[in-house]
């Protein structure tokens, strides 16, 4: 949840706006262009996250089918039940979701781990992109080439160890390259899933200039 859209939803919740916030106090609808710093303080204070929790991930509505839920047997043993499974998010596309292949899952589904990388690259994504703008740096290309170390232990328990990012960004203008750059160490600061976790992440950048 980054940048102006987050904005446009603190901007139309009732309750308290932080008092920074710039939203006119009797029109909460006013819209606003805030910096990071007060986005993230009418966030707390206008108790957004309580829209978050209308997650759910329901069982294939089809129990016969081979490798879907439940398949009549319930979880009566390790092969006995499908990991194929939906994630539902009010007013948003179904994601067809699975576990890891190597724990019998759909290799062609999003699993847990696809989903928590994606979101940590993401969420970079979205906060350099802001910052860019806001610094007249004109980002016509971006491409992450993202990926994440997990280790699992003999009974299984299992942990992310760290990740690394490596955005390929092309922009417009060679003299604004060092602050192109400098921009990913901000961006890391300001996302909110890469200050979450609890694994370090990596950030390797590199930045070019369109030509022709």
């Amino acid at each position: 949840m980054t940048g102006e859209n987050a904005v446009s939803q603190v901007a139309n919740q009732p309750g308290p706006v932080a008092a920074n916030s710039q939203v006119a106090p009797n029109d909460l609808r006013a819209p606003v262009r805030e910096t990071p710093e007060k986005l993230v303080a009418a966030i707390q204070q206008a108790s957004l996250w309580q829209h978050l929790t209308d997650f759910q991930t329901i069982a294939d509505q089809h129990p016969g089918r081979d490798g879907h839920g439940n398949r009549d047997t319930g979880t009566s043993g390790y092969k006995a039940y499908g990991r194929d499974h939906e994630i539902n998010i009010a007013g948003k596309p179904t994601l067809l979701a699975s576990s890891d292949p190597h724990y019998r899952g759909d290799p062609s589904r999003h699993n847990p781990e696809d989903l928590l990388l994606a979101a940590i690259s993401g969420c970079h994504l979205l906060w350099y992109l802001h910052f860019c703008s806001d610094s007249q740096i004109i980002v016509v290309s971006y491409q992450d080439e993202a990926e994440a170390t997990m280790e699992v232990a003999a009974d299984g328990n299992g942990r992310f160890t760290k990740a690394v990012l490596r955005p390929q960004v092309t922009i417009t203008s060679t003299e604004k390259i060092p602050l192109a750059e400098h921009l990913h160490e901000k961006a890391h600061k300001f996302c909110f899933i890469a200050n979450s976790v609890n694994f370090p992440i990596t950030v390797e950048p590199r930045v070019e200039i369109r030509h022709g």
